[in-house]
């Protein structure tokens, strides 16, 4: 595919794409089965009017927000490039990956219930009747053309949801869990062992007492298996052992004494903002072996433009209609 600068952004949340929901992964089913690589294929792309739908629906995103205005502004990626020559690559790009996943999507026994099909067809049907007939006419646009672009779309989007819900995927509330604590720190033992005596007194201010002995201390928020090395770990194990309010005993680690006080030992919300990241990772990792297998092989023959000068984002056209939108209208929970 030769595009490893811009290959997943969508996954890593980055860029207007990510915005229209393009969160694209792999399903391979439950068990042990295993990716069947495909032998080298060449697969009919997307038309230039297929295109249009989406380059209309991402530059009408930034008009949104930026206003027209942003236009004018100097490439986002240093390359001396404007940042509508940018989008443009990005659109083809995209639709280029979104051809393979759907392809892959295919291959791998993925195809939408009546009920899903019969969404798609009033996305479609939604989308299509907000053209106007010279919309239609600049974008070169058929009902089919945006019929097919819904229901590869969703193919794509319910190929990701099965992955998410692998079991070794899945993560659980105690691998992410993340804490609060307060961390005293000191070279000087004594003081160490003095504070964990003073703090043990009912009602005792820990923060206030270390100042008193001259004793840093920082407030910290650990995520469990974010320790580095064996001094961490050791750090670590102590902290999630706490309950809240407990001090520890004091701990030497590496020249240095520490005392922790837990103040919370589960901070819900940010356990599962931590959470919802690391299954990104995971399900970004899994599609990034699944992807790259069949991307090498899988050859994308489009009659669309391939060039900054085809006009693909030159032009106002399609209105105020809006793909992205339309789809999360109809898509199925």
């Amino acid at each position: 595919m030769g595009k490893q600068k811009n290959k997943y952004r969508w996954l890593r949340g980055a860029g207007a794409l990510c915005a229209a929901a393009l969160c694209f992964a792999v399903f391979t089913g439950c068990g042990e089965r295993q990716v069947q690589t495909p032998e080298p294929v060449s697969i009919p792309g997307y038309s230039e009017a297929q295109y249009r739908v989406i380059a209309s629906s991402e530059k009408k995103r930034f008009e949104d927000a930026l206003t027209k205005e942003v236009w004018t502004a100097d490439g986002i990626s240093g390359s001396g490039e404007g940042l509508l020559a940018e989008l443009e690559k990005d659109v083809r790009d995209f639709m280029e990956e979104l051809k393979v996943v759907s392809y892959i999507a295919g291959d791998q026994g993925v195809v939408l219930t009546d009920t899903e099909e019969k969404a798609m067809a009033g996305a479609a049907e939604e989308y299509y009747n907000s053209l106007s007939q010279s919309d239609i006419e600049a974008m070169g646009i058929t009902h089919e053309e945006v019929a097919e672009l819904f229901r590869e779309y969703c193919a794509a989007q319910k190929f990701a949801g099965g992955l998410a819900h692998q079991d070794d995927l899945e993560v659980s509330d105690s691998e992410a869990k993340v804490i609060h604590v307060l961390l005293a720190a000191t070279e000087n033992r004594d003081a160490a062992v003095r504070l964990r005596e003073m703090a043990e007194a009912e009602g005792a201010d820990f923060g206030s007492l270390a100042k008193e002995l001259g004793i840093a201390v920082r407030e910290m928020s650990p995520g469990r298996g974010q320790a580095f090395d064996e001094d961490s770990r050791k750090l670590e194990e102590a902290e999630f052992s706490l309950a809240s309010g407990q001090v520890s005993e004091v701990l030497d680690i590496g020249g240095v004494s520490y005392v922790v006080l837990c103040v919370s030992d589960y901070d819900e919300e940010a356990t599962r903002e931590r959470k919802d990241r690391i299954s990104d990772a995971r399900v970004e990792s899994a599609f990034r072996r699944i992807y790259e297998a069949y991307a090498d092989r899988v050859k994308v023959a489009s009659d669309a433009g391939t060039g900054a000068d085809s006009g693909l984002l030159g032009a106002d056209y399609a209105g105020k209609a809006d793909f992205f939108s339309v789809y999360n209208k109809y898509k199925l929970q």
